[in-house]
């Protein structure tokens, strides 16, 4: 197998685009959502308003840090790198670390979560465990206007991080 097929195999492994809207369209061909376009809409809707890569940093990571397969994929997209910034692979299908043994979720996980909790305008929700605030601000998409989001962490940097986010 040479690289290109390397990195084709370890793409299709992670849901892996170069803008938002491309990961957002992968996302939205996963079985997930294939059976079920329309209960999915909205959340795809969100998502799509919603860049992953405003909730990432963008100091630069060893690529060690990082699981071997996402690893991989890495060092094959990127051969010249050791490091790499979070907002580089924000469209990798994959939970990144955000500080304090946190991470923000794999996008596909909130799109799963949003999907089966079956959000609506104008619903109360309470989220616990805000992280950097990316669930949170697709749940408040979905929601909307009347709706209502009460967000909960406990972590005081990730507090700061989220409010900062979700400005």
């Amino acid at each position: 197998m040479d690289e290109a097929e390397a990195l084709e195999l370890l793409s299709n492994h992670f849901l892996y685009s170069e803008t938002n809207d491309g990961f957002i369209d992968k996302i939205a061909n996963t079985e997930l959502f294939i059976s079920s376009q329309s209960e999915g809409i909205k959340v795809l809707e969100a998502m799509r308003k919603v860049d992953r890569k405003d909730f990432l940093q963008d100091k630069e990571i060893s690529i060690l840090n990082y699981h071997a397969h996402l690893a991989s994929f890495i060092k094959l997209k990127f051969p010249d790198r050791r490091t790499i910034s979070q907002k580089q692979i924000g469209y990798v299908d994959t939970p990144l670390p955000i500080g304090n043994g946190q991470t923000c979720s794999q996008p596909s996980m909130v799109a799963y979560m949003a999907k089966v909790l079956e959000l609506e305008e104008e619903m109360n929700v309470l989220e616990v465990g805000t992280g950097c605030g990316y669930s949170a601000a697709i749940t408040s998409r979905i929601i909307g206007e009347k709706g209502h989001l009460v967000t909960v962490e406990y972590n005081q940097e990730l507090v700061c991080t989220a409010a900062e986010n979700l400005e």
